[in-house]
């Protein structure tokens, strides 16, 4: 982890910090409603998690009376941001914290180790993907293939233009 500024823009020092991953995070992903991470949390496994809300939910968290000592987090820009609106101990002094999800290409987490400096990921571990899913991802794939062939035009013509209707000649 690390601070940086609440500015987006790197050559403007706006002076409120904000804490963020220092490694690019793998892109998620994307579920019906939400990313497919599944907990942030301090490396404590037995810790209460931090609270994962979408960004458009994330400037504003924490203004709530029974929130306010809440830390919340955020997958924006490649990172994880995190944020409290009270002065936390806990969050200033953090040093790594705990991310489990599902990722687009499971190989991108690779690079991150455990604690035990094994690496999250290697090409001899399963495919993280609950086999009832793969028959769905093949239906849903084929449904797509087929629908987009039996949608492509004839090209009745045989004029090589990519058209089904005549051309003027030149």
């Amino acid at each position: 982890m690390e601070t940086a500024d609440v500015a987006e823009c790197c050559i403007v020092d706006y002076g409120c910090n904000i804490k963020r991953t220092k490694l690019v995070i793998p892109k998620p992903v994307e579920f019906n409603q939400f990313d497919g991470i599944t907990r942030i949390g301090s490396i404590d496994k037995t810790a209460k998690p931090f609270t994962f809300v979408p960004y458009e939910q994330f400037i504003y968290s924490g203004n709530g009376r029974y929130n306010i000592k809440n830390i919340f987090a955020t997958y924006k820009s490649n990172r994880v941001y995190l944020r409290t609106k009270e002065n936390n101990l806990t969050l200033s002094t953090m040093k790594w914290i705990n991310i489990r999800g599902v990722f687009e290409d499971p190989r991108s987490v690779s690079a991150f180790t455990r604690c035990n400096g094994t690496s999250c990921y290697t090409s001899e571990d399963e495919y993280p993907i609950s086999g009832w899913m793969v028959e769905v991802m093949k239906k849903m794939i084929l449904d797509i293939d087929i629908k987009s062939m039996l949608t492509i035009p004839a090209d009745n013509v045989n004029n090589a233009t990519g058209t089904n209707s005549q051309q003027p000649q030149q």
